[in-house]
């Protein structure tokens, strides 16, 4: 990777928890992230459009695509049940430890057999995972945040490994705009599935909360696109975008009040050298 593509993916991983942030912080998070994914779609277009892209993908692209929205949905649903329910500061760092289940379907699926570099690693993010999750008694705080953390980690690393495949045929923004336009039905029937009401007129905020982390979110998604177009792997992507898990923190603690700083942090770096020690030994 070099220095300019990892600019690009450090870049991104800064974007990446404000946005969270504001889907957070919002009255109606369901009625944020929706509106943050339609954001998405029009940016998109747009962006296409200026670009002279060809807005329609090459035919065998098109399974990539449904990936990769199939992984945007599980991400989406389960990403606003996180924050809706949970600390910015505890959870986001599982969200973002997609390599883990890289690793496990590797080992599950296809058989692959790891060292004991990788089985540190895995070691490591599982005790700084626990660390960021449990209470006053060492008890998970809630294991239904936590359950949902899972699954947006496993979203993550169905459409990041589609993502990076499909970034050899198309543009990042006609990406963009399919997967995101065929995430927006998945969206709003597991928002119903999960019983987190669709607001059918959204509050006076949303519109702007909307705008502003959609176009944090675009940012973001779009110089990883780029960094997968230019040849970065995705396994080294994910390495560099770990810096974003400490930056959850500090974030969590700073705009949105939450305690025990020091502990998060030190658990945080735990989960975030552990990833970046897995993929350097896959």
């Amino acid at each position: 990777m070099t220095p300019f593509v990892a600019a690009l993916v450090l870049a991104s991983a800064a974007l990446h928890p404000l946005w969270n942030l504001l889907i957070k912080r919002n009255a109606s998070p369901v009625g944020a992230y929706l509106g943050l994914a339609g954001t998405l779609v029009g940016l998109a277009l747009l962006h296409a459009l200026w670009s002279g892209a060809p807005l329609w993908p090459p035919a065998g692209a098109w399974g990539l695509l449904a990936v990769s929205a199939a992984g945007q949905g599980l991400y989406g649903v389960a990403l606003v049940t996180v924050l809706r329910r949970g600390d910015l500061s505890a959870y986001y760092p599982v969200v973002r430890a997609s390599p883990i289940a890289i690793v496990a379907y590797g080992w599950l699926v296809q058989g692959a057999t790891y060292g004991w570099p990788m089985l540190a690693g895995i070691l490591l993010v599982l005790a700084g995972g626990y660390r960021l999750q449990a209470g006053s008694g060492r008890r998970l705080d809630d294991p239904v945040a936590l359950g949902a953390a899972v699954l947006a980690m496993m979203g993550a690393a169905v459409y990041s490994v589609a993502d990076g495949i499909a970034m050899r045929s198309m543009a990042p923004e006609v990406l963009l705009f399919w997967t995101q336009l065929a995430a927006l039905p998945l969206l709003l029937a597991g928002f119903r599935a999960v019983g987190q009401a669709v607001p059918l007129r959204p509050p006076s905020r949303i519109p702007w909360v909307a705008l502003g982390a959609g176009a944090l979110s675009y940012g973001s998604y779009y110089l990883i696109l780029l960094a997968y177009q230019m040849g970065a792997p995705v396994a080294a992507v994910a390495s560099v975008r770990q810096a974003s898990i400490p930056l959850s923190v500090l974030i969590g603690a700073l705009w949105l009040g939450e305690k025990r700083l020091a502990g998060r942090l030190g658990a945080s770096l735990l989960v975030a050298a552990g990833i970046v020690l897995i993929i350097l030994n896959r």
